[in-house]
């Protein structure tokens, strides 16, 4: 991560998701990324390159993501304030939001448990 990401990290922001708690800084133990964790539903962001390197290979960038996948103006990126989109993390069933633009990814707390699992475990 950049510093000029690290000097913004989403802590004391409202949640991207449930809008009602507030995101804070948790560092992941066996990678030592610090990542911003909604307090009440457990949602997760992740600034680009951090969720590659907590899994331990190429994670999926969210410029490659298809002209079809649906952006929801519903659930805008914490950073750049855009619609996410919506679309399939590759190798799972789960449906991820990401913004196209500073391509941070956000997962639900029940979808960074699956592409874990579906990951190995990592």
């Amino acid at each position: 991560m950049s510093a000029n990401q690290s000097d913004k990290k989403l802590k004391g922001m409202p949640c991207v998701k449930c809008f009602m708690g507030v995101m804070h800084e948790y560092t992941m133990e066996r990678s030592g990324v610090t990542i911003d964790q909604c307090k009440k539903c457990g949602g997760i962001w992740f600034d680009p390159d951090e969720l590659e390197t907590i899994l331990g290979e190429k994670a999926v960038q969210p410029f490659f993501i298809s002209a079809s996948a649906l952006v929801n103006d519903e659930y805008q990126c914490p950073r750049c304030k855009v619609g996410m989109h919506e679309f399939r993390y590759p190798g799972t069933a789960v449906e991820i939001d990401a913004c196209e633009k500073c391509h941070g990814i956000w997962l639900d707390h029940k979808e960074w448990s699956e592409i874990s699992k579906a990951r190995g475990g990592k």
